[in-house]
């Protein structure tokens, strides 16, 4: 996110909930640059760049929005991390939006609320609406920012099969992580 190696960002590794965890304030990132380019920018998925203050969320690194989780190692259908949520939606938590702990179906039960399906109907909606405006603006004859980057992150578990077809249909009970 800042361009630069891991290493030059946060050389001691700090995780990204401590109070130097994450790309350092004092660093430009990619978001910041393109938003300030006239882009509209847009963060799905996960961040794992900072999350101990409202300074560090996506949103106030130069993201216009954000929605996914700010840390690692998380469910991918109920988002959730040692049994807590961790799932967003700008600077607040995205109630209500994350898998039900029971079923690990979406809030409405009509599909399943694994993560990459989330996060790619975000991305769907955020493009859609942006094609709205450009035609509207058009229409109207008015200037409007026809241009916008969508920073998607889908991101598989690194040990377990959360995604195989036997879980997705809830074959396979699933566990607390």
């Amino acid at each position: 996110m800042s361009g630069r190696l891991p290493y030059h960002v946060n050389s001691q590794n700090h995780p990204p909930a401590s109070p130097a965890g994450g790309v350092p304030l004092g660093m430009t990132t990619l978001a910041d640059q393109l938003h300030g380019a006239g882009y509209d920018t847009h963060q799905i998925g996960k961040w794992h760049c900072g999350m101990s203050s409202r300074d560090r969320l996506p949103v106030a690194r130069g993201f216009d929005s954000s929605f996914g989780y700010l840390s690692g190692a998380e469910d991918h259908f109920l988002q959730t991390r040692s049994k807590y949520v961790d799932f967003w939606r700008n600077t607040l938590p995205a109630i209500g939006e994350n898998g039900n702990t029971s079923t690990g179906m979406a809030p409405h039960g009509d599909e399943t609320a694994y993560g990459a399906y989330q996060y790619t109907k975000e991305g769907l909606r955020i493009i859609e609406a942006k094609g709205a405006e450009v035609a509207a603006a058009q229409v109207q004859a008015q200037s409007v920012s026809t241009t916008a980057v969508v920073h998607l992150l889908c991101v598989a578990d690194h040990a377990r099969a959360d995604a195989s077809p036997h879980r997705m249909r809830g074959e396979i009970p699933r566990h607390d992580v």
